[in-house]
Order: C-alpha cells, then sequence, then structure tokens
C-alpha cells in the first residue's frame, strides 16, 4: 500500500472515530490535541469547513481552542454528523478496496515476467526433449 493511501486510511478511519464517538456521547477536544491536529485537523484542505458542516463549534476554555459537538439527538445536526459518518464509512472502505485492488496488481506486475520466463523454459525444455526423441 502506498504511503499516501495508508495515510489517507489512517486519517479517514480517525475522523470515523471521533464522528461515532460524537454520535455515541457529545465530545470535546483541544484543537492543539497532538492526535487530533495530526490525523483530523492537518488530515485534508477545508477539513474545519467539514467539521462545521457536521455539526462542530468551536469554544474558547481556559485560553484553549477547542473543537465541540454537542447537538441534541434527533436534531438536523445530529443527522448532518450520521450522515458524515456513513460517507466516512464508505470512503475508508472505498480507500480500503484501491489500496487492496493496487497492492494486487503490483503483486501480478512483479510475478507476471517470472511466469512467463518459467513458461518459455518449460517450452524449450518440451521442445528440445521432443527433438531428441525424433
Amino acid at each position: 500500500m502506498s504511503q499516501r493511501r495508508g495515510q489517507s486510511l489512517t486519517d479517514c478511519s480517525r475522523l470515523n472515530k471521533e464522528f461515532s464517538s460524537s454520535i455515541s456521547s457529545g465530545f470535546q477536544v483541544r484543537a492543539n490535541n497532538a492526535n487530533f491536529k495530526k490525523h483530523v485537523l492537518d488530515a485534508a484542505k477545508q477539513i474545519e469547513d467539514l467539521l462545521l458542516a457536521a455539526g462542530w463549534h468551536t469554544v474558547v476554555e481556559n485560553m484553549e481552542k477547542h473543537w465541540v459537538f454537542e447537538a441534541a439527538q434527533g436534531t438536523l445536526t445530529w443527522k448532518y454528523l450520521q450522515i458524515t459518518q456513513r460517507e466516512l464509512q464508505s470512503a475508508q472502505g472505498l480507500i480500503q478496496d484501491k489500496a487492496n485492488r493496487h497492492a494486487k496488481e503490483l503483486e501480478e506486475r512483479k510475478t507476471g515476467p517470472q511466469q512467463q520466463r518459467e513458461l518459455l523454459l518449460k517450452q524449450l525444455e518440451e521442445d528440445k526433449a521432443s527433438r531428441k526423441d525424433k
């Protein structure tokens, strides 16, 4: 799996985890939290727009910025978060499928010439044996 696909899968997985956690209970995280910053805020361009659309907002407490999700169940914001979380699950599956397909194609490219070589050697041996029989 390429490093970029691996990182995309990790980031998507982390976002999915954060959103799932938010659905099960209200969620608040410091914006400068190392894991949150690395896997969520720095994961993709315009990620803050996605967080805002999914119902998160920023709050400053004790001179620290926090991302907070505190929508009540059944609200439109709650539904947006659920939709976003389902889309992240779908994207995570697509990234994994693409990575698996790419790894399989890479393996086939590596083994293809070796198989052709073995087939050619086998044909040469058969031809050599048939010439001896004549």
